[in-house]
């Protein structure tokens, strides 16, 4: 024994169990998307085909949601191993889970109070409830079982496979205000809807795997959202240049442990392009799957620092020799560490028709097509961000497409206005007022914060200068005349409507 080693006397163990306040840091490094990430995860690993999500809004707050798949289900045994912290591991590799602490960290980490049910084909359910800062699970009776299995009934069909609800949400809007009330829940399932398409593409491609998303207004009945469609973050219509997508191998050997180069088109609009926003820096870098399931959205991971000239470039690396020599997967899947031999592997990539061809003239290439694309385009006029009261897809559009002022946004709201007028400007807080009686002209269903998109962007790019620059003469005859043409307009529709 080398006299620098310590031989240590052992006189007996002590126990160490965790205590309660280990519960409060799980989920510590989740959202709310990424939360509900580790429950499709572990759904696509108990061979799920459908999963619907629910959103429970009580006035206008987001008071509860449940995750419902059709998988295999869990045994009661089964139940109590996964329950536990680091109880279940994946026995395959091509499982997504790994580490036992998926479903109760992604729950805890935006609830109080869970809630469990499963059934396997031809056998009972059973249900427990976990409670945040408790290593206890209370069992569920029978009426608690099926009030969950009921609920499950009215979005999905199938006798089988798991039901998780969250309770006593955690990370929700909790203050009195109506219009950001719902404009938070608006933007929650906007966000969730992306995000799952865009990490779970492969699988929505393919027709194995269907997620919906329903929400129950207060008492009503469940009412469908927008569908989940796949976002592929190199779903291009057509490559920037002929000769890509382009993909290198270890010293250009056919076979040999690779990744795939995509050029976007400058300037794109697709939802594949912008994925969960825009990002000045274009979301360039690696996208590292492991098992299909899409876990990063660009970046670099410490390769190289981001750059405006190759804002373009996405490099796909799906390969499991290089996921599982090169990469280290955070427990919840949102980032990756690489190795240093990921450095050297990078170095050694070729074309296999072109051994001459490597990862800088890559990145060589993207910049030529930026620079390109620069060249042959002019500039729009700058206008104002779109605020509170736009539509979603209309403000991405805005970030995509404009050349945006450094000012605050430009709000769209309805208001009581004096007599008849359309519309009013207030300068000061940048919003522009619709009168409210024309509400139901502009938008005959439903209200919404959100509602009648087309005129409210019309509005909005009509009134942007006047609505955040320093009024002048001019200005102000303008905005009178266009507010006239406006109202006489919105009576005319109402007339002609009444006859």
């Amino acid at each position: 024994m080398s006299s620098r080693e310590i031989s240590n006397d052992i006189e007996h163990v002590v126990a160490l169990p965790p205590t309660e306040g280990i519960h409060h840091a799980l989920g510590a490094n989740h959202d709310l998307v990424t939360g509900l990430d580790e429950l499709i995860d572990n759904a696509i690993d108990a061979h799920a085909q459908n999963v619907v999500l629910h959103f429970h809004v009580d006035g206008f707050r987001l008071v509860q949601i449940g995750i419902h798949d059709d998988g295999t289900g869990m045994s009661l045994q089964q139940m109590q191993e996964i329950l536990r912290l680091g109880g279940h591991q994946a026995r395959n590799k091509k499982n997504i889970g790994r580490y036992g602490m998926g479903m109760k960290e992604g729950s805890f980490s935006n609830a109080e109070i869970v809630t469990v049910v499963s059934r396997q084909r031809g056998q009972h359910s059973a249900g427990y409830e976990l409670r945040k800062g408790s290593f206890d699970a209370g069992v569920l009776g029978e009426r608690s079982i099926m009030d969950v299995w009921n609920l499950r009934a009215d979005m999905l069909t199938l006798k089988h496979g798991t039901s998780i609800v969250w309770n006593s949400l955690t990370d929700v809007y909790r203050g009195e205000d109506e219009a950001q009330g719902l404009g938070f829940i608006s933007s929650t399932l906007e966000k969730v809807r992306r995000h799952i398409g865009i990490r779970y593409h492969r699988f929505l491609e393919r027709g194995d795997l269907n997620v919906s998303m329903f929400t129950r207004w207060d008492d009503a009945d469940w009412a469908p959202n927008p569908a989940v469609k796949p976002i592929n973050p190199v779903g291009y219509s057509r490559p920037a240049r002929k000769d890509y997508p382009r993909t290198l191998t270890v010293d250009g050997k056919p076979g040999a442990p690779g990744v795939t180069a995509h050029i976007w088109t400058n300037r794109s609009t697709k939802d594949e392009f912008i994925l969960e926003g825009k990002d000045a820096m274009g979301h360039q870098g690696f996208y590292f799957y492991d098992a299909d399931r899409l876990l990063t959205s660009g970046g670099w991971s410490g390769y190289r620092r981001n750059s405006k000239d190759t804002k373009l470039l996405r490099i796909i690396i799906d390969d499991p020799q290089v996921i599982n020599e090169y990469v280290m997967v955070s427990p919840q899947k949102r980032s990756v560490r690489l190795s240093e031999g990921f450095h050297r592997f990078i170095d050694s990539l070729r074309d296999a028709e072109d051994s001459e061809y490597k990862f800088e003239d890559v990145c060589a290439a993207a910049r030529d097509v930026l620079r390109e694309s620069n060249q042959k385009s002019g500039n729009a006029d700058q206008i104002s961000e779109a605020g509170v009261g736009i539509a979603p897809e209309v403000k991405r559009a805005v970030e995509v497409h404009a050349r945006l002022r450094f000012t605050d946004p430009i709000d769209i709201k309805y208001k009581q206005l004096p007599g008849d007028e359309f519309v009013e400007i207030d300068q000061p807080n940048h919003c522009i007022y619709i009168n409210a009686k024309y509400r139901k002209l502009i938008n005959p269903g439903r209200g919404s914060l959100n509602d009648a998109p087309i005129v409210k962007t019309l509005l909005y790019l009509l009134f942007n200068d006047a609505t955040v620059q320093k009024r002048t003469k001019k200005s102000n005859a303008n905005v009178e005349v266009w507010n006239a043409l406006l109202t006489a307009a919105a009576q005319a529709e109402i007339h002609s409507r009444s006859e």
